[in-house]
């Protein structure tokens, strides 16, 4: 009795470390940024998917802002170990049903939208780098732990 209590409790041990270790499969990663077409984020809302999608400005005089968001989506990205989506507007001129803002991080759980982080008008590097780790962190906190 007191063996088949020892591997029963053996065997539950073990289920729960593959789980924890399998928790947050779904966004884990390499650091990559992947540029997804209007069809792939259809895609990826319709196919129920999970990740983080950030939508880059349709305008053009907004280029310096792009390039310094992005170097610190990239920075994050290879920090937490996770592949990151991005769309650009100003490259698909077609209406994408996403509901998500220009300039803007969005978190997917199962294709529907749990969070969002507006950067439109945040220039200053150090605030942008700390949005976005705040982000990162709260996404975490809420949805992983």
């Amino acid at each position: 009795m007191t063996v088949k209590r020892f591997l029963v409790s053996c065997v539950c041990f073990i289920l729960i470390v593959f789980l924890v270790a399998c928790g947050n499969r779904e966004i884990n990663g390499k650091g990559k940024i992947i540029e997804l077409s209007p069809d792939d984020i259809q895609a990826f809302v319709e196919e129920q998917k999970t990740g983080f999608i950030y939508v880059k400005d349709a305008l053009e005089s907004g280029i310096e802002d792009e390039k310094l968001i992005m170097r610190e989506i990239e920075r994050a990205a290879k920090k937490e170990e996770v592949n990151f989506y991005v769309f650009d507007q100003y490259k698909y001129e077609k209406y994408i049903e996403l509901d998500l803002h220009s300039q803007s991080i969005g978190f997917y759980l199962n294709g529907e939208k749990k969070s969002e982080l507006v950067l439109a008008r945040v220039n200053e590097q150090s605030q942008v780098e700390k949005k976005v780790d705040e982000f990162f962190k709260n996404v975490k906190t809420d949805y992983f732990e």
